[in-house]
């Protein structure tokens, strides 16, 4: 289960951030404002479902690491 919960956390990483280095590098300079007004909707959307990958995958690798949320203030 671990593994499948990294692997869901590494393509949230991946689809964000190659997402956000793709507008940045090529599409927000020099490009008309219609496109724009059709591809950031679009970005928004994949950005909010890879962040909700990443919550997902960092709450069940937290679950499986502490079993219960008690052992984040118990143990040393």
């Amino acid at each position: 289960m671990s593994i499948a919960l990294g692997t869901l956390h590494v393509a949230g990483v991946t689809a964000w951030l190659g997402g956000l280095i793709a507008l940045t590098v090529f599409l927000l300079r020099g490009t008309h404002q219609r496109v724009l007004a059709r591809i950031l909707p679009a970005w928004s959307r994949l950005a909010t479902l890879a962040v909700a990958w990443l919550v997902a995958a960092g709450l069940g690798q937290a679950v499986i690491e502490l079993g219960r949320p008690a052992a984040l203030w118990e143990s040393t």
